[in-house]
């Protein structure tokens, strides 16, 4: 009975450890000018604050001047008088516009065997303009891995939208470069806070199965010796 107990703290206490190192793989993937700060949005003769088809990092791919760029809807407001949203953004002080078309990033990180992606970008709805709908994509080269265009924001809102990804260890795309694409299905979108992590899913090998039962061993005794210490 004492074997039992003590194999199934190492297992709990390794499992833990399991746990840890997994959550450990995680990391944020670097996007540049993920919440659309630069370049700074300069006046219009409209009274508003926006680029003309420029994002830093980002390529826009628009059929019309004044397509995509970058918007601050709090400088606008002043001038204008329109409350374009009905609270603060959602990081910083500026937005992506999409009136129509799409913004691209080819990002740095190549996409890896048994790997969970999650995209996150949060979609606005203007108060002030129709909404046309958008499409959320994570890539790999030119492929589209996966995709969102579900979650619609409230008016004057902004709405969190998640792309997951899972690869395997066979994948066809694996090695090409991950890329972000935002897009407009025609009238204006907007777009902010854009962040990418990856979490390795790969279980760890037989070798490391020692040192995680160590770690649970360890984890036993400390146990062991602050029961001791309370005891006393």
């Amino acid at each position: 009975m004492l074997n039992f107990k003590l194999s199934s703290a190492v297992f709990s206490a390794s499992v833990a450890a399991l746990a840890l190192t997994s959550s450990a793989n995680a990391a944020s993937i670097t996007i540049g000018n993920h919440s659309f700060e630069s370049p700074i949005a300069p006046l219009q003769p409209s009274g508003e604050y926006y680029s003309d088809n420029s994002i830093g990092s980002w390529v826009v791919s628009s059929p019309v001047s004044g397509g995509a760029g970058v918007f601050n809807p709090e400088s606008s407001q002043v001038n204008t008088g329109t409350s374009y949203f009905n609270s603060s953004l959602p990081d910083g002080s500026q937005v992506a516009y999409n009136n129509a078309g799409s913004i691209f990033q080819a990002l740095t990180s190549n996409l890896t065997t048994n790997t969970n992606y999650l995209l996150s970008v949060f979609v606005g709805r203007r108060n002030d303009a129709p909404f046309p709908g958008y499409n959320v994509e994570l890539l790999a080269g030119n492929n589209v891995l996966a995709f969102n265009n579900s979650v619609i924001p409230g008016l004057g809102e902004f709405a969190e939208v998640l792309v997951q990804y899972t690869s395997g260890s066979s994948n066809p795309f694996l090695g090409q470069p991950l890329g972000i694409r935002l897009s407009s299905l025609g009238g204006q979108t907007n777009f902010d806070n854009v962040t990418l992590t990856a979490t390795s899913t790969a279980v760890p090998t037989p070798a490391l199965l020692p040192g995680l039962i160590g770690l649970g061993i360890a984890a036993l005794r400390k146990r062991k010796a602050e029961k001791v210490k309370v005891e006393v």
